[in-house]
């Protein structure tokens, strides 16, 4: 939440080491002086300022594709997808498709090696507006976009 650390998703998540803790796997520490840097950049952050520059929800996701509706239309969205909860021990990744300025198609895509099948988990994810942005402090953002056809 823009101005606001403790009710900041992302801030909560990226400072624990339990369960909500992101990434989920492979980690034991807080990263101390990244979350100075992400605190700073949270408590700076005007409300009315997220709304010209992106915006950040949560979605309960399974293997079906789910589609995010954006709450403004954007001219070349970027979305930056956070790590999912593990609810279910077996790894996927977040696909996303058909990014269009007022939405896109969002699903957990389980390993082949498992069944392929998978149940509910959150994410959380922000979308930006692609190009360089700069925050009241001074600090920039660049936000971009690559393509893969992996068939999907």
């Amino acid at each position: 939440m823009a101005g606001d650390t403790q009710h900041s998703e992302l801030w909560v998540r990226d400072n624990s080491v339990g369960a909500d803790a992101m990434p989920p796997l492979g980690k034991s520490i807080v990263d101390q002086e990244y979350m100075n840097v992400l605190s700073e950049w949270i408590e700076e952050m005007n409300p009315s300022d997220t709304d010209t520059l992106g915006e950040v929800g949560s979605i309960t996701l399974t293997d079906a594709c789910k589609y995010i509706r954006f709450n403004r239309v954007y001219n070349d969205p970027v979305i930056v997808a956070g790590a999912p909860t593990m609810n279910s021990i077996d790894p996927v990744t977040v696909r996303v498709r058909n990014l269009s300025p007022s939405g896109c198609q969002i699903r957990l895509d389980e390993w082949e090696c498992q069944d392929e099948s998978h149940g509910e988990e959150q994410l959380t994810y922000l979308v930006l507006e692609a190009g360089e942005h700069t925050l009241p402090n001074g600090k920039k953002i660049m936000a971009g976009t690559i393509e893969a056809d992996l068939g999907f």
